[in-house]
């Protein structure tokens, strides 16, 4: 499932660029990993220009990453922008086999050239990046004036997240599609999808959030990553709102009812069968294998397998 998948990438990227944590304040001394390491520098520089405008070229990164262009500087960042995202033969994984960024499509000139956008694992993991772990970026004076308007989480929700949203609607449909809508009702629309970026775990418990019911409902495979972050986002709007105000937000949205409506059986029967899951190990445990046999008879009779 995406959820697993993207917590065990956030932590092997964490542990490979060294911004997981620092020395004895939680944050990392970025001033000295920038001036000491301008891999990371790039990396992080590639993250945000693809997150603030959507998809670009190497030469569009260049150009917009907020360093000089004097001389040959935009030429030569612009040829370390295309080795990070592509990699290096088999020394270097590239962003792209990181599974951070895709390519979007080859833009039409006498020389073809790619445009690059982040994936889902790469917006969220800009999120996680950017919300906590930059607020002394600034410390670097060449980003200083290219990172200027996000020196504080305050700033980088209505900037940075905003702009996200905007340019990666298609990703998301049932939340930054329908972004606009959900605002004016629910304030915490940043602080939720933050959550999501930086939990090491994941403990929302939910009977609207069981990713068993993706794989009951049989839902298009382009569509199931969408699918479980959109189960868990109005799982936590469930969690937050009250009753009748999150019933409103679903029912007069036709493509969120929908959504629901072909989302419930398949929760319904997910939970059922979690529940008898539970009671079959405690059977099993106290040694009533006649109740045990009689569980998982139902649980099979539920998935519809034969015994």
């Amino acid at each position: 499932m995406f959820i697993d998948r993207y917590l065990s990438l956030k932590n092997q990227l964490d542990n490979e660029y060294k911004i997981a944590s620092g020395r004895t304040t939680g944050k990392l001394d970025l001033k000295e990993i920038l001036r000491k390491k301008p891999r990371v520098k790039n990396f992080l520089l590639i993250m945000k220009v693809l997150a603030e405008n959507g998809p670009c070229t190497a030469r569009d990164i260049a150009e917009k990453d907020g360093l000089s262009n004097k001389g040959s500087r935009l030429k030569t960042r612009q040829d370390e922008y295309n080795r990070i995202i592509n990699g290096v033969g088999e020394k270097i994984q590239g962003l792209i086999k990181k599974d951070l960024i895709t390519e979007q499509d080859k833009v039409s000139t006498s020389k073809p050239t790619r445009r690059y956008k982040l994936t889902l694992f790469g917006i969220f993991y800009t999120i996680h990046l950017f919300e906590t772990k930059m607020p002394i970026i600034h410390q670097d004076k060449e980003l200083e004036q290219s990172y200027n308007d996000i020196h504080g989480s305050d700033n980088l929700k209505s900037i940075l997240l905003q702009k996200i949203v905007k340019n990666y609607d298609e990703y998301l449909p049932l939340i930054f599609g329908k972004w606009d809508y959900l605002r004016p009702t629910v304030r915490s629309l940043l602080n939720i999808l933050i959550s999501f970026a930086h939990y090491s775990e994941f403990p929302l418990s939910n009977a609207l959030f069981n990713t068993r019911a993706i794989t009951i409902s049989g839902w298009n495979s382009k569509n199931v990553d969408s699918d479980e972050i959109s189960m868990w986002f109005y799982a936590s709007l469930a969690n937050n709102l009250p009753p009748n105000v999150f019933r409103r937000l679903v029912v007069q949205e036709k493509e969120i009812k929908k959504w629901y409506e072909n989302l419930i059986p398949s929760l319904l029967k997910a939970n059922r069968e979690e529940r008898l899951r539970i009671k079959f190990i405690n059977f099993v445990l106290i040694g009533n294998n006649e109740k045990a046999e009689k569980v998982l008879s139902s649980i099979n009779k539920l998935q519809g397998v034969d015994v």
